[in-house]
């Protein structure tokens, strides 16, 4: 696996066939890793970017030409909210290029909302718009695309789907964390007690 910022180093020409209307500049923009910040329940989330290719900001949502700064919070009732990892966010595209604005150009009739996380698999979705309803929003509708997140994160871990932890880190806390097994009979009783 090669990230896009290694591409740029080792074979920009290749990365100028893919996008051929942008200058290095953009490109470098483009490819950008991650930008994310720490958050106590998710774990972590878009951070805040205004750039000219990514803009996230009201609720960690990115921004298209219907829905930006101005009007995000006034948008949050009665659109429709679109989660997903990387794909849904638009990794590698401008704004206008992303799944959600390209619906919103289809359906002129809703705002389409784009809460899309790098890295974000279907738990950490669920988790958001959990957060989001608390919060007292409501959307007319909701779609998750999720796929490879959740198959990377079934790799990581010998948990069955549906019992998968929220954040990998939570699958041996508590009860099962080294702090807690019984020196007395040694790290292997502790793994026979591991899910």
């Amino acid at each position: 696996f090669h990230p896009p910022t290694d591409l740029f180093v080792e074979n920009r020409e290749l990365l100028r066939k893919i996008y051929p209307n942008e200058s290095d500049v953009d490109i470098g923009e483009l490819i950008l890793a991650p930008n994310v910040v720490g958050h106590p329940v998710l774990g972590f989330m878009e951070r805040p970017l205004r750039s000219k290719h990514y803009n996230v900001g009201f609720e960690n949502m990115r921004y298209t030409a219907r829905v930006g700064e101005e009007n995000a919070q006034a948008s949050m009732n009665g659109s429709v909210w679109m989660f997903g990892g990387s794909t849904m966010f638009g990794q590698g595209v401008s704004d206008d290029e992303t799944i959600p604005a390209q619906m919103a150009a289809l359906d002129r009739d809703r705002t389409y909302l784009n809460f899309g996380v790098q890295g974000y698999d279907s738990h950490l979705e669920v988790q958001k718009l959990i957060i989001l309803l608390k919060k007292g929003y409501r959307p007319s509708r909701v779609i998750f695309l999720d796929g490879v997140n959740d198959m990377l994160g079934a790799l990581a871990n010998n948990f069955p789907t549906a019992e998968a932890p929220m954040l990998r880190y939570h699958a041996y806390a508590h009860h099962f964390n080294v702090g807690t097994f019984d020196r007395q009979r040694g790290f292997a009783s502790f793994a026979r007690t591991l899910p």
